[in-house]
């Protein structure tokens, strides 16, 4: 158990932030593809990425990728394309989301994967096979990550790829983030509305310089929301970024926060606005569902109502999240209702005896229930050591900006 107090006086803290953990995946699966024609510069620290990172390079019967989503899914794809006979296997929670989606796609297009255990799960068998497929229809309101997995892939094809995309498209700004990327490597990509073409183009040589993680920011911006005394400068962060993440800014700046760049990174302040908080804030976050819990926990702690929309991909994450926030927000006193893919919720008074958070070995909820400190002066947390997940030196971090953690008996 850990307690997480924090500090009532005015802090300037300078946060360094970890690189971003989309483009460093991403980054990373071409400079494999392409044989190090690829230079990339601020690879992310964190598990997930460190992990595809020893994988790629890696040839052995049984790989394990651990609890990362794209992790697991990018490796398939680069597996299946490459002819690598072995078994993929997946942590505890990543073995219970799916991934026929991509599986079925990849065998459609000449793949020999086979399920070891539970259809549809991890661990697969994948066994040698042939990518010379053209085409393939996947289900666009599952997750991105497939789509992703399988675009990144498509330069290497014998005759590229043609995805026709079918249903809702979740999470598109991370399509078009792998799309964004691809091209500055050189590839043949064309977004339509519901088809993506990429031509058989290998990546030419490229210098990525992966930019910070504005996933990681989005914790440090609701702290300044739950505490005015904060200004925070986070260096090399910028508005301008392909991260859909960097969408939360339009989420609180309405609501008082300024966001100016100073040199080379951004000054977050809280200048306070009149807002009525018995108005329902409506947010539809199916272009930034990481950042939900981030936004919910925030605006519930300081009184507002919210009604949070576009969240069915967080059913599969590290735990069913729309789940998660509910169960966090009941136990400060918010009246919630949430179905498979929304969370709304009452404005009221917040109690003070609320039990101990569970974290759900959930990295992100780690993290933005730790800022919640701002909001109650002190909370606990049953666990925290899963932001190495994605964030490994966070509690170094908001050491900056007055927050004490103390490992306390059960």
């Amino acid at each position: 158990m850990y307690k997480i107090t924090a500090e009532d006086k005015q802090f300037k803290a300078t946060i360094k932030l970890p690189f971003s953990k989309s483009e460093s995946n991403r980054a990373l699966m071409m400079q494999r593809l392409s044989v190090t024609q690829i230079n990339v510069d601020n690879v992310s620290n964190a598990d997930d990425t460190r992990t595809l990172q020893k994988l790629l390079w890696r040839n052995d019967d049984v790989m394990n990728t651990g609890e990362g989503g794209t992790t697991f899914r990018f490796m398939l794809a680069f597996c299946a394309l490459a002819g690598i006979n072995c078994e993929l296997q997946a942590g505890q929670r990543m073995s219970q989301r799916p991934i026929s989606n991509l599986v079925d796609a990849l065998n459609f297009l000449g793949a020999n994967i086979t399920y070891v255990k539970k259809k549809g799960f991890a661990p697969v068998r994948i066994n040698a096979g042939l990518l010379t497929g053209s085409k393939v229809i996947i289900d666009a309101s599952i997750s991105s990550q497939f789509i992703s997995a399988l675009m990144l892939i498509a330069p290497y094809m014998p005759y590229g790829l043609t995805i026709h995309l079918k249903g809702k498209i979740v999470s598109p700004g991370y399509i078009n983030l792998t799309a964004k990327m691809m091209k500055q490597a050189g590839a043949e990509v064309t977004m339509h509305k519901s088809k993506i073409e990429i031509a058989n183009k290998p990546y030419m040589r490229t210098h990525f310089t992966i930019t910070p993680d504005w996933s990681a920011a989005s914790y440090f911006v609701q702290a300044v929301f739950l505490n005015p005394k904060l200004q925070i400068y986070l260096p090399g962060l910028q508005l301008n970024s392909f991260q859909p993440d960097s969408k939360i800014v339009q989420v609180f700046e309405p609501l008082g926060l300024t966001f100016n760049h100073r040199q080379t990174g951004l000054v977050i302040n809280n200048i306070g606005a009149k807002v009525n908080t018995k108005k329902v804030l409506n947010i539809n976050c199916i272009d930034f569902p990481d950042v939900a819990p981030t936004i919910a926990i925030a605006l519930a702690a300081a009184g507002f109502a919210g009604n949070l929309t576009g969240l069915q991909t967080l059913v599969n994450k590290e735990t069913n999240r729309i789940a998660a926030i509910e169960k966090t927000l009941t136990n400060i006193g918010a009246e919630c209702k949430s179905n498979h893919n929304s969370i709304r919720w009452k404005a009221g008074e917040l109690k003070n005896n609320f039990k101990p958070f569970n974290t759900y070995k959930d990295h992100r909820f780690v993290m933005a229930l730790t800022m919640l400190a701002f909001a109650f002066k002190s909370i606990k947390l049953n666990e925290i050591e899963s932001v190495s997940k994605s964030f490994p030196n966070f509690f170094n971090e908001v050491k900056k900006i007055g927050l004490k953690i103390d490992d306390i008996a059960q």
